[in-house]
């Protein structure tokens, strides 16, 4: 029967660039506390409608603990996430999380293998670089010795898919944020990515959740448009 995966999610626990914390509602601990409550809540709703749910879990470069090297790869908040979800939904028999010691993780579904990562390490300046993507996804194979058929991740906070779907990256429940919008002059709309897999077919279909609409600017009663809001 056709089945549909979860992508690798998206934090903020860690300041990605100067004055990230100025934009956030709440420090790492309480965002763990409130981020595991809220994701295990949606998920036992989940777990009331579907026969069986599993969560695969790969740790991303919001999580991490100092700057790039300076610390163990799993010394990372996104790892401690999933590693508390993972025991807070352990007794849910119909629910597994899966949680990635490295940063990339490799899952075999009947006939197909996905490589999960969040793809903080293709460099890219101001878009999606789709030739350092491309050259990773050819790695893959050589690198693990298998045949990768999917490739799938996030990072770049727009939706996209990529060599014929062999490559699927992950919107952001975000959308714009300071970072994108002043420094990048991107603010993509909110949404998250759904896929319909057979095990002997492959993905069939795809398709984007939108979480919100796009934000439309309105001019004031001098006719001045502006994103500032009070």
């Amino acid at each position: 029967p056709p089945t549909s995966t979860l992508f690798p999610y998206t934090t903020l626990f860690r300041s990605i660039y100067k004055g990230q914390a100025y934009n956030i509602e709440f420090g790492v601990i309480d965002q763990l506390v409130q981020g595991v409550r809220e994701y295990t809540d949606a998920i036992l709703t989940l777990a009331g409608a579907f026969p069986k749910i599993e969560i695969f879990c790969v740790p991303g470069n919001h999580g991490r603990h100092g700057k790039k090297g300076e610390g163990h790869p799993r010394s990372n908040f996104d790892y401690l996430f999933a590693k508390m979800l993972q025991e807070a939904l352990r007794r849910q028999s119909n629910v597994t999380v899966y949680v990635s010691e490295s940063p990339t993780m490799i899952v075999q579904n009947g006939n197909y293998t996905f490589a999960l990562n969040h793809f903080s390490d293709v460099k890219s300046w101001n878009g999606i670089p789709y030739y350092g993507l491309d050259r990773m996804a050819r790695r893959l194979t050589d690198l693990y010795g298998m045949i990768i058929n999917y490739k799938l991740g996030g990072h770049f906070h727009i939706s996209a898919s990529l060599n014929d779907d062999e490559i699927l990256i992950n919107g952001t429940i975000v959308g714009g944020s300071d970072l994108s919008i002043n420094g990048m002059k991107i603010a993509s709309r909110p949404s998250q990515k759904i896929f319909y897999f057979d095990q002997e077919r492959g993905i069939n279909r795809m398709t984007n959740i939108h979480l919100a609409d796009m934000i439309a600017l309105t001019a004031d009663e001098r006719g001045i448009y502006t994103a500032y809001s009070k």
